[in-house]
């Protein structure tokens, strides 16, 4: 990120996208000549994902390589800085770089080894994460009959009304679904 400048706009709030925000075709289709802070930015992510990163979970790696360059764009040319950043999951790690809390080069590591593990097959002995989507309440109405299932499933976060993300073991998961 640019560290040109240092002093903040107050009210201005950058909000970074979670990546299901994105569509999925088109996203980052353009030609880099490295003249603009994005391109420098979008080649790095390309460099680093090297040409054998083919998986459909290079998506969030991308999307989380134009959402940095795209806000390091805006406050290399307004010459300001958000007084705050906000992210909705993989958007976070895009305010902690713009945000210059963490570098963008150990943060691309990050999401290119998560990218990386989360294209791996699933073990049913290991634990996971999973999205559902009814209301929340009918979804801690299935928690507490698992748990009585003697499952181990847990509310992990409440994205929104009706989306909600849960943990546990694999093989709990599915057999509660």
């Amino acid at each position: 990120m640019t560290k040109e400048s240092s002093e903040k706009l107050p009210g201005l709030v950058f909000l970074y996208p979670g990546q299901n925000s994105f569509p999925e075709k088109g996203v980052g289709q353009w030609s880099l000549d490295g003249s603009h802070p994005v391109d420098r930015t979008m080649t790095k992510v390309r460099e680093l994902l090297g040409p054998g990163f083919q998986s459909k979970w290079a998506k969030p790696v991308v999307l989380f390589g134009l959402t940095v360059a795209i806000a390091g764009g805006l406050i290399y040319y307004l010459k300001k800085r958000p007084s705050a950043h906000i992210g909705l999951s993989m958007g976070e790690m895009s305010g902690l770089v713009t945000g210059e809390s963490i570098d963008l080069d150990p943060m691309l590591q990050v999401m290119i080894e998560r990218s990386r593990l989360a294209d791996q097959p699933t073990n049913p002995e290991t634990g996971l994460a999973v999205i559902v989507g009814p209301p929340v309440e009918e979804v801690i109405g299935r928690i507490d009959q698992a748990e009585k299932d003697g499952l181990k499933i847990i509310l992990a976060n409440i994205n929104t009304p009706t989306q909600t993300v849960l943990g546990g073991w694999v093989r709990d998961l599915i057999e509660s679904a």
